[in-house]
Formats: C-alpha cells, structure tokens, sequence
C-alpha cells in the first residue's frame, strides 16, 4: 500500500476538519509503524493489506475520539466541518 494514494476515510471527513497535524501524525505513524509490519513479516500481501485497512482505520477513529474529548470547548467549534 502506498502513503501518496491513501484517502483518509470518509467517516472522518464528513465530521472533522482535516488539519496539517492530522497529516503529519498519519505521516507519522506510516512511517514508522506501518512500513515496520510491511518489512519485518511473512504474511501475504493480500494479509498485510488487510491488516494495513484496520490499523488506519483504528488510527482515524480514535484520532476524531481524542478531537472530541481533549479540545477545549472553546475550540470546539473549530473541529467539526460546518455543513
């Protein structure tokens, strides 16, 4: 799976605002985590995909769980997309 072609879910973008950190944490974490598992096992591509679809999706759902619970609340506003 390649970083430059991932789309970042739809469940996250329909709710939250997609920051510049929010880029830089999954860069982040592709980096270092995702590239790890890629190189140091033996499973199949087919298994690793699989595995790399959970693990991002994990990623994207607690990172718009940490949004709700630790911004303040007079930045609150400021997370959601306005529709």
């Amino acid at each position: 799976m390649d970083f430059t072609t991932y789309q970042i879910p739809k469940e996250y973008t329909d709710k939250f605002k997609v920051t510049k950190k929010d880029e830089r944490d999954f860069k982040k974490f592709w980096d270092n985590e995702l590239k790890l598992l890629t190189e140091t096992t033996k499973l199949s591509i087919n298994d690793i995909e699989i595995i790399h679809k959970v693990i991002m999706d994990i990623f994207w759902e607690a990172k718009g769980m940490n949004k709700e619970k630790y911004t303040p609340n007079k930045f609150k506003k400021n997370i959601y997309v306005r529709s």
